[in-house]
């Protein structure tokens, strides 16, 4: 999850939040740190931007756009894996600017890694009741709905979004999402192969590959993983698919091989175990 949630909105809301105040020479070191801050988040580097982050907002601390930073660097906090110290920012945040919906979005993800669903879902129903056309948000809500098990508001949630947003990558991702939760795998062929159509990412692939496998389209599979090694090689799930579909094919060691592969790209031995 943590792969697809790099949300960078700081560059543009800093030059317009000193434009507004009509004093953008004044600010200008501090822009240069933030731009400096995007840049580094633009590479992954996690770190830096943090140190960054806070330099800017040390060099004007009643500069108010800081609460964009703070959002960002809640997030950058969240990237590194320091989810209390990401909540504790984001909370922090929101006391400045209660119905930013940026920051409630970014604090209902963290709130949805650390495993709170529930309060995940009450941030992003409040998202959507500041702007109902949040399709951001509806998407975060629909995962969530899907993951509760709630069948018949997963559907609702779904048509709203496909509603909204019919042809966006993650409707289709969504679709896909509750079908196979479903066991329904042929049928979410459909809607995965527009999402690796419009968003070719390795873990896409993946995601297709399984909903292949699990209907039976070997050699399908083996070409969505074959795709998405090209885009990630050191994708550890894809070469978990491929152990379990070397298994499916009698191949015992090219199975345990790529297990191996997958375990040492961080996936956890009680997933590829059984495959070895």
């Amino acid at each position: 999850m943590k792969r697809l949630l790099c949300f960078i909105v700081v560059a543009g809301c800093m030059v317009m939040g000193a434009l507004a105040q009509g004093a953008a020479d004044i600010h200008g070191p501090y822009l240069r740190i933030v731009e400096q801050a995007d840049s580094a988040c633009a590479k992954a580097d996690w770190p830096l931007a943090e140190s960054l982050f806070l330099k800017a907002m040390r060099l004007e601390p009643a500069n108010v756009s800081n609460v964009l930073l703070m959002s960002n660097l809640g997030m950058v906090r969240f990237y590194q894996g320091n989810d209390s110290m990401a909540l504790s920012t984001l909370d922090d945040a929101l006391r400045m600017a209660p119905n930013a919906t940026v920051l409630i979005s970014n604090r209902a993800k963290v709130l949805s890694a650390m495993g709170r669903q529930s309060d995940a879902l009450a941030d992003w129903e409040r998202v959507l009741e500041i702007d109902s056309l949040n399709v951001d948000a509806l998407y975060f809500h629909v995962l969530a709905t899907i993951g509760s098990g709630d069948s018949v508001a997963s559907v609702a949630e779904l048509q709203r979004l496909e509603l909204l947003a019919p042809e966006d990558v993650r409707t289709n991702f969504a679709k896909a999402t509750f079908l196979t939760s479903r066991g329904l795998y042929a049928q979410a062929v459909s809607p995965l192969r527009k999402v690796v159509e419009a968003s070719p990412r390795a873990e896409h692939y993946a995601s297709l590959a399984i909903a292949h496998m699990m209907s039976g389209s070997l050699s399908e599979a083996a070409d969505d993983i074959a795709r998405g090694l090209e885009i990630d090689p050191a994708y550890g799930e894809l070469y978990l698919y491929r152990a379990l579909l070397n298994r499916l094919r009698y191949r015992p060691e090219d199975a345990r091989a790529d297990a191996r592969r997958a375990v040492s790209l961080g996936i956890p031995m009680r997933r590829a175990e059984p495959l070895m």
